[in-house]
């Protein structure tokens, strides 16, 4: 009722209004979701045209395809998962033989074994294999996280398109989410500058789920480290509005900025903007990383949001009520 009464406002006072999507009743009592627009024709006597059209039937395709991808994110995690689990134990074995004395390798290859040491030429060699073996299998680890990470988009965008992205809330400190999720990307990105500032309070207490606010952030950091020079510093903010009643937390970088087009668009489900490309790191995602970010924060009852411009940065920010 609420979306009705704002559209029907905004068709009045603008002379037009939507489209927005509602549920309709057939005689029969069934419903169905409709595509709804309309415009004024005559404004005296307060008469508009208005359009509906059917989406039964691109609602039914749209919820095939969602259970598909569905469906293959689950069967693609399974061999994921078992794939970082072997590579991890091989980075594990290779670690524990480099520790190891590799007298006894040099004893049984060296010509003269009564000389042989840990600094002959075979030891060096073997032990710079191994470190060039140990730095391949964590690259490949990296990009199977990566992989993951996308999969993980897509079961959650297919939650939220079904209503199905549950929260697990609790009474946590939301300086410690960002504490943690500020460590947790510069352990990953060690030569970049990622700054945070905090208001003098060792406590903002929210009802949130830590995990998935954790996961809003991780996505606003990767975002700004990807798309901004190595050289150029990222910031973190947190702001508390206390007539508000809300927290809001900023990323800011100084990356390439964004259009007003784009940023209209960008937390549309499966959008990129076109224009704007990594600076390094891992290639462009599926789109989905923000529309995830949107729909999390509004089930917080929080609210998300970017200002930018082209050539100067951007920030991207997201609002939690207190």
């Amino acid at each position: 009722q609420e979306a009705e009464a704002r559209e029907s406002r905004i068709l009045i006072e603008e002379g037009k209004g939507g489209p927005w999507e509602k549920l309709y009743l057939r005689k029969d009592g069934t419903s169905f979701p409709a595509l709804v627009s309309g415009v004024m024709i005559d404004e005296e006597k307060v008469l508009a045209m208005a359009f509906i059209l059917d989406l039964t039937e691109q609602k039914r395709i749209e919820q095939r395809m969602d259970e598909f991808i569905s469906i293959a994110s689950h069967e693609l995690r399974n061999p994921i998962t078992t794939i970082r689990g072997l590579l991890q134990l091989a980075q594990w074995r290779l670690s524990a033989l480099l520790q190891q004395n590799t007298q006894p390798l040099a004893e049984t290859t060296a010509t003269d074994t009564s000389t042989s040491d840990p600094s002959t030429p075979v030891n060096e060699t073997l032990a710079s294999n191994l470190h060039t073996i140990q730095d391949l299998l964590e690259r490949a680890e990296q990009q199977v996280m990566l992989q993951n990470r996308l999969v993980g988009d897509l079961l959650d965008s297919t939650r939220v398109q079904s209503n199905r992205l549950e929260l697990h809330l609790a009474l946590c400190n939301l300086i410690t989410i960002l504490k943690q999720g500020v460590e947790d990307q510069q352990r990953n990105a060690p030569t970049r500058s990622i700054s945070l500032q905090l208001p003098d309070k060792e406590d903002i207490p929210v009802i949130a789920d830590a995990d998935r606010i954790n996961q809003v952030l991780t996505n606003y950091l990767t975002n700004a480290l990807k798309y901004s020079l190595e050289e150029l510093p990222v910031r973190v903010t947190l702001e508390v509005d206390e007539q508000a009643h809300e927290v809001c937390i900023s990323v800011i970088d100084q990356g390439p900025g964004l259009s007003p087009q784009d940023q209209e668009r960008i937390w549309e489900r499966f959008y990129r903007a076109p224009d704007v490309v990594p600076q390094h790191g891992a290639p462009p995602g599926l789109g989905l990383g923000l529309h995830i970010c949107r729909a999390l924060i509004e089930q917080h009852g929080g609210h998300v949001g970017v200002k930018s411009k082209q050539g100067e940065g951007s920030t991207f920010w997201f609002a939690l009520p207190l």
